[in-house]
Parts: structure tokens; C-alpha cells; sequence
């Protein structure tokens, strides 16, 4: 398995092999050991890396990790796709929207658009 080091140390602003080995504690020869493949990383040592670089363990092998999510109604798996597109504020603001819907579920009365019929614009 090749390793992605080398572009997210790039990425994580460490131009050079030493920089990031000072940073790890170790010489520049062993790391570049690993950044090129030669030797195998230690789980504890690639987790220090991880960290360092911000990054996942998958990220930094390079392995996608199927989506696990299933949902028994479709409209959950358009949801949930709506939410990975959006930004943070977007999120905040649609966390923000779901709650309110759902307390004023929880306190509909007669006026409520759920209690009357009305439906709410998709």
C-alpha cells in the first residue's frame, strides 16, 4: 500500500522531509524511509503522523471508505446528501430548521400548516 505522505505533507504546509521529521522527533533518513514506501509504519507512529498532518488513517493510505449509511425511507438518503453538500453555515442553519419542525411538531395545535393540511413549500 503506498502511502500519500508526501502530498499531505505538502499540504499541511512541511516543504521539506526534515522539517516534518524534526517536528516527529525523528532523523530525516527515517522518515523518508517511510514517505517513500521502504519501510512500514508502526500503527502508533502512523497515528502520530496522522495527527500532525490533520488527517485520517484512511486519508493518509489513500482508502475510501464505502458509505455504511442506509436509511429505510429515501427521503433520509436525499437528506443525508443534501447535508454532505453543504457548508458549515448551511448545516447550522438546517440543524436549526429541523429542530424548529420538530418542536412545533411536538406543540402542533389547530393553526399548525401540519394540523390544518397546509403543506410546506419542498
Amino acid at each position: 500500500m503506498q502511502l500519500r505522505l508526501m502530498e499531505l505533507r505538502k499540504a499541511a504546509g512541511y516543504k521539506s522531509r526534515g522539517a516534518i521529521a524534526a517536528e516527529l522527533g525523528v532523523p530525516e533518513d527515517t522518515y523518508k524511509t517511510w514517505e517513500t514506501g521502504k519501510v512500514n509504519l508502526s500503527l502508533k507512529r502512523a497515528c502520530q503522523i496522522a495527527d500532525l498532518l490533520d488527517c485520517s488513517l484512511d486519508e493518509m493510505c489513500g482508502r475510501e471508505v464505502p458509505d455504511q449509511a442506509s436509511f429505510s425511507d429515501p427521503r433520509e438518503a436525499e437528506l443525508h446528501q443534501c447535508w454532505q453538500s453543504l457548508d458549515e453555515p448551511g448545516r447550522t442553519a438546517t440543524l436549526a430548521t429541523a429542530h424548529a419542525l420538530a418542536t412545533s411538531q411536538e406543540t402542533a395545535d389547530d393553526t399548525h400548516p401540519a394540523a390544518t393540511g397546509v403543506r410546506l413549500p419542498a
